[in-house]
């Protein structure tokens, strides 16, 4: 029996538009449609090693 928590993918080569699979996981799962616009703008972001936010 599978973990439904459990998300298989299925391998996919180079061609693949992993961009609009994820845009398409961000619509479903929050209902926040991006827009094109959205994307072309610049976005500030932190990134946080596991390790790091740990000590």
């Amino acid at each position: 029996m599978t973990d439904p928590g459990v998300l298989r993918v299925p391998e996919r080569d180079d061609a693949y538009d992993w961009r609009a699979a994820w845009l398409a996981v961000i619509d479903q799962t929050t209902g926040a449609s991006l827009t094109s616009e959205w994307l072309e703008q610049a976005h500030p972001y932190i990134t946080v090693r596991l390790q790091d936010a740990a000590r």
